[in-house]
Formats: C-alpha cells, sequence, structure tokens
C-alpha cells in the first residue's frame, strides 16, 4: 500500500520520477537492479495507492500510470452527516457533565467546528512550503477532544465555554501557520464564526484577538483545566514548577517566562495530557523547544 502516491514533485514534462518506478513494477512486473542490470521480476503483486486530490503540492496522476488501477473515489461527508456524527459524541459528553444550562449549546458549537475546519481547509492549502496545511476529520476530533478535557468547575458561563472552542480551533489549526499573513487568514475565519455562530461579543469576544490571546491550562487547579485571564498568574506558578524541577534534577535551567513560553508550555502540557497526545516542535535551535517540554513533562508528572 503506498499513500499519498501523487506527492513526488512533477518534472518539467509532468513525469514523477517515484510514480514512474511504480508503474514499471507494476505495468512490466518487475524493476532493474542497478547493480547487476539485471531485470528482477516480480509475482503476485497487489498494489493499493491512494491520493488525495490534485491541489496544492499534490499533483495530477498520469493516465499511463492510473490505466492499470480499478478507481475508487471517496468523496466528503456532507456537513450534515458530520454534525450527526459529532453532535452525538458531543451532547452525550455535554448532557452527562454540564448542567441544563448548557446542553442547547451543543449543536452549535459542533456546527462552528465544522465551519472552521472547512473555512481553513479551503482557504490554507498546502504547497511545497507549507506541506504540512493539510487538514482532516482528525483534527475536528481533535477539537472536541480538547473540550471534553474540561469539566463542570471550568466553566462558570456559557461564553467561557465558547472562548474554549476557539481556543482549542486556534491550538489545532493556528500552531501549524507559519507567516503572519496566514495568521491574518485564521484570525478573520475564528472571527465572523465566532461572531456570528456562537454569538460571543463584547469583551469576551474582544480578548480572542489580543496578543495574549486566551489561556486555558491544566495546571494552575491542579489537574482542572482552568481559564486564566491574565498570563502573570501562569507565570508565578511556572517559577515554582522550575524550582521544583531544579531541586530534583542535576540539570539545572534557568528561564525567563515571558509570553509566549508561557503560550508555549501550555501548549505542550495541553498535548501532553490528551490521550494518545503528539506534538512536533519546530524553531531554530536554542528557541527552548527541550527545555520547555522537559519542565512541561515535571509539571504534569
Amino acid at each position: 500500500m503506498i499513500d499519498d502516491v501523487n506527492m513526488p514533485l512533477q518534472e518539467t514534462y509532468e513525469a514523477q520520477p517515484p510514480v514512474e518506478l511504480i508503474r514499471q513494477l507494476i505495468g512490466l512486473s518487475g524493476v532493474y537492479d542497478r547493480t547487476t542490470k539485471e531485470f528482477k521480476k516480480s509475482k503476485n503483486l497487489v498494489c493499493v495507492c491512494i491520493a488525495a486530490p490534485p491541489t496544492g503540492c499534490r499533483a495530477k496522476l498520469s493516465k499511463r500510470f492510473s490505466k492499470f488501477f480499478h478507481i475508487l473515489n471517496f468523496p466528503k461527508s456532507s456537513t450534515e452527516t458530520l454534525t450527526k456524527i459529532f453532535n452525538s459524541i458531543f451532547s452525550g459528553w455535554i448532557q452527562k457533565t454540564l448542567t441544563v444550562d448548557f446542553h442547547d449549546s451543543s449543536q452549535r458549537i459542533v456546527q462552528a467546528t465544522i465551519k472552521i475546519y472547512q473555512e481553513t481547509d479551503l482557504k490554507l492549502k498546502p504547497t511545497p512550503i507549507k506541506s504540512h496545511y493539510s487538514y482532516n476529520l482528525r483534527d475536528v476530533s481533535k477539537i472536541i477532544q480538547g473540550l471534553m478535557m474540561s469539566k463542570k468547575q471550568t466553566f462558570p458561563k456559557k461564553e467561557t465555554l465558547f472562548k474554549l472552542v476557539a481556543h482549542e480551533a486556534q491550538r489545532v489549526f493556528k500552531d501549524r501557520l507559519i507567516d503572519d499573513n496566514d495568521y491574518r487568514i485564521f484570525d478573520e475565519i475564528l472571527n465572523k464564526i465566532v461572531k456570528g455562530d456562537l454569538n460571543l461579543s463584547g469583551e469576551d469576544f474582544n480578548e480572542i484577538f489580543t496578543d495574549q490571546g486566551v489561556l486555558f491550562c491544566n495546571f494552575i487547579k491542579g489537574d482542572l483545566l482552568s481559564y486564566v485571564q491574565t498570563y502573570n498568574i501562569i507565570q508565578s506558578k511556572l517559577y515554582s514548577f522550575l524550582k521544583d524541577y531544579n531541586a530534583d534534577s542535576s540539570d539545572k535551567m534557568n528561564l525567563v517566562f515571558f509570553l509566549d513560553a508561557v503560550k508555549h508550555i501550555c501548549r505542550i502540557s495541553r498535548v501532553l495530557k490528551q490521550a494518545r497526545g503528539n506534538c512536533l516542535l519546530v524553531g531554530i535551535s536554542g528557541s527552548g523547544r527541550q527545555s520547555l517540554t522537559r519542565l512541561a513533562t515535571k509539571i504534569l508528572s
């Protein structure tokens, strides 16, 4: 099975060398050995290839390659289908965890989440230098999973739940973006949906788009996911955790918790707290990836 078979870069005449090698393997039932120059036959080979639509960095497969395959198309699920699937999961959690006042918010939140996913997928396409701008339904499920990590005590009012929706959308989608223009495009998407679908307004709405943004973390009040109004509260707590870390470790760390460092630790601890949580930290040498991860691991241990 070969996934993303149409990802290799096309040459001048639209050939893709790795794909041409697969074509030879299927069409001629073998390949040449580059050392002995002998042709090596393959037997009982069944090849299953998977490709996404030819957009962004994905090329259109040539007919000389696709003629060997029986092609099955898996169309995207409709918005109604996605809403039914995720609302079945999320509404059950809301009814079990939160008070009656929150029960009517389930479908609105699911619809807003799906809209954010669809708009982001439409407007922020993958390119050769942004090949990680690839979105699927796992991203929607990650937002729902993030919401379901909270407890009744997390939400003193509905607006806090809606701010958590915006926070999780930023963590899942915005954190992978690489330049200011893409940040602006995503903020416009989030702005429109949070205001229109979730009816968030006033100070609660404006807070999402400040330099600090909305901060939720799971180490201020024990392991309870809680909303934090100002990063100074987290900052003082992190210095306490750093003191404990240095007391237990021979490899001392001397860190300054400015706003971006605080936000990064909140992001890392959020991922580590999730089931099957994995994250890829990208940054130049000396930017604090290892140090912040060590501290986040200590905090959650």
